[in-house]
């Protein structure tokens, strides 16, 4: 699976092959949990979320220590959160975790909320809003479970109990993360990267189109799509479907990944959702293969294992760069341009003297001092742009093809200012006039104004979305500063460009799995079952999957 493209796998307690893996494919996320039976909210009267976290994280720190090939860590294990009061916490629980993680210069992957929760119908996701915010500044990830049964498509769009309530793209257990990032992270511009640290055939799911249970090896789950799928072969119709997923997860941008469970197992009972050996993880194999071609990296033609991020070398993780124009003071990442404002340029209101060419490096973080670690969100490299006492203005920019005209694009941009006015000792104080510094994204036609009153000494991510006029685009970050300052300095890194929403005649409309072979549309066969049950209607029941984990590769 690693071979053929995984973007993401998930390792539990168990973290040897991490080495591997690395090996194979440099770029592919390894999410790590370590196993327990720790459960934050049966603490949360007797401890303050500051204080149940540091016990956390203190009680891990040696299994962290001794890992550090693994990219995120995750927290508590499917956490219910069904009040404002118990979310409250538990945000604060995950926001400390995350700054303690941060300052042994790791990351986290929070929430890992168990299937159908939080809820939606109470805003509790808005008190879990603080915990996103925190993670997303320190290039962590959120972590959602998605399970369905008796097919992945079930409760998903059309296929409902009652036919009227047609979900569209979003379900109630699959593809319901995108209830949560419309409804509440992405109107506040919070497109956090998104891994489902589990998903797959769970028979803990209701409500049930038909009577009966099961994992998707036991016997009586393939008898029940034998009878109501015509599906004569488990192996290939579980494959299909896990597929469909796969093509649902990849028409949005902000989602990092899938991990099923499980391939590898702990033993009974969760040897019934074990695919190791299976000729499901052959049939996976083959169309990841196919549809990520052989480049050693997911087929991403330098996108560095960011699924569905347009841009190339997003991340500049490649270590690929190169002399801008020749200019030895100028290095900029591969896939990249850049521009200055040179002596000639007209000054701003406010300016003190002349713009400078600024310098550029493409540092990796081998090569830093532990104290600026902050300076990297993901990854070995970051861009730095500066000038000691100059006055910079800068832009940095890449043409991008392949979009679809009327379709819906969001383009990110995390951007650090170090603008330092003076110093304390070792300590930076940094400039006290907003527009000592300025963030400007444009693509296409799209242009932000320019931004100002961001906090100085953090990365900001500035965000611009705007529909595709035609099917290449130049996009940009810009950025310049009015004072030559002890430092005019500045950090970017992992800008993102992503498929919000698609237009009219997009391919990307088809809710129907792909057919392969003889296959046939899942969606038909539901209709058709759902039909000779009656219209019975069923409230919706916003299912919770008490699944443990063994070891989880990706689905997508």
């Amino acid at each position: 699976m690693i071979e053929a493209g995984a973007r993401v796998i998930k390792l539990v307690d168990d973290f040897g092959m991490a080495g591997q893996v690395k090996a194979i494919a440099p770029k592919t996320i390894i999410i790590g949990r370590i196993f327990s039976m720790y459960d934050p909210m049966a603490l949360r009267q007797a401890q303050g979320a500051t204080e149940a976290a540091d016990a956390f994280v203190e009680g891990m720190r040696t299994k962290l220590a001794a890992n550090p090939l693994v990219t995120a860590w995750e927290g508590p294990n499917e956490p219910v959160c069904e009040t404002m009061e118990k979310m409250a916490w538990y945000a604060a629980f995950e926001a400390r975790r995350v700054a303690r993680l941060a300052a042994m210069g790791l990351r986290a992957v929070i929430g890992n909320f168990s299937v159908g929760q939080p809820r939606l119908d109470v805003p509790v996701w808005e008190a879990f809003l603080p915990a996103i915010r925190q993670a997303q500044g320190a290039g962590g990830y959120l972590g959602l479970h998605e399970y369905s049964w008796p097919v992945m498509q079930w409760m998903y769009g059309p296929n409902q109990v009652d036919p009227d309530e047609d979900q569209g793209d979003e379900g109630w257990v699959t593809c319901r993360y995108r209830k949560v990032y419309r409804q509440y992270l992405l109107p506040k511009g919070l497109a956090i990267p998104l891994v489902i640290t589990e998903c797959g055939i769970d028979p803990g799911v209701n409500p049930k189109p038909f009577a009966g249970g099961g994992a998707w090896r036991e016997d009586n789950l393939r008898r029940a799509w034998n009878e109501h799928f015509g599906a004569e072969d488990a192996d290939l119709f579980y494959a299909e479907q896990l597929k469909w997923y796969d093509g649902e997860l990849r028409k949005d941008g902000y989602v990092a990944g899938a991990t099923i469970f499980t391939v590898g197992s702990f033993g009974p009972p969760w040897s019934n959702f074990d695919l190791a050996g299976q000729r499901v993880i052959e049939n996976l194999c083959a169309y990841y293969a196919t549809l990520l071609g052989d480049d050693g990296n997911g087929g991403d033609g330098g996108n560095e294992g960011n699924m569905g991020n347009l841009l190339k070398n997003a991340d500049f993780d490649n270590g690929k760069h190169y002399h801008w124009q020749g200019v030895n003071e100028i290095v900029i990442p591969d896939g990249w341009d850049f521009w200055y404002a040179d002596f000639n340029t007209p000054w701003l209101e406010r300016q003190d003297q002349n713009f400078d060419p600024p310098e550029c490096v493409v540092w990796n973080k081998k090569d830093a001092d532990p104290k600026d670690y902050g300076f990297w969100l993901s990854g070995d490299y970051t861009l730095k742009i500066f000038k000691g006492w100059g006055v910079i203005w800068w832009r940095l920019f890449q043409k991008v093809t392949g979009l679809t005209v009327g379709s819906k694009y969001r383009f990110t941009a995390p951007v650090h200012p170090d603008l330092v006015m003076a110093y304390d000792g070792d300590a930076k104080i940094y400039a006290n006039d907003p527009l000592a510094g300025e963030v400007q994204l444009s693509a296409g036609g799209a242009v932000t104004e320019w931004k100002t009153g961001f906090p100085f000494g953090e990365y900001t991510e500035h965000a611009l979305e705007f529909t595709a006029q035609a099917t290449e685009v130049e996009v940009s970050i810009e950025a310049r500063c009015r004072w030559g300052l002890i430092n005019d300095g500045w950090f970017v890194d992992s800008p993102r460009l992503e498929l919000v929403a698609t237009g009219p005649g997009d391919p990307g409309d088809e809710t129907d799995p792909p057919p392969t072979g003889d296959t046939v549309s899942v969606k038909d066969l539901l209709t058709k079952a759902l039909a000779e049950l009656g219209a019975a209607r069923v409230q919706v029941v916003k299912a919770e999957a008490s699944v443990g984990a063994a070891v989880d590769l990706l689905a997508g």
